[in-house]
């Protein structure tokens, strides 16, 4: 009964962990993926160099 507590808090914390890992990957990828296209689009418009 008294270890319910922490092993409860342990899991929840686990799957925020876990929630806010995949959020952030998520983001991390559609952060690549919009950096691709907009240089795709600059190249093919107008070159930097």
């Amino acid at each position: 009964m008294g270890r319910a507590p922490h092993l409860l808090l342990w899991q929840v914390r686990r799957n925020s962990l876990g929630r806010f890992s995949f959020g952030f990957m998520c983001n991390f990828l559609g952060i690549i993926a919009l950096f691709n296209v907009f240089k795709s689009q600059s190249f093919s418009t107008a070159p930097l160099n």
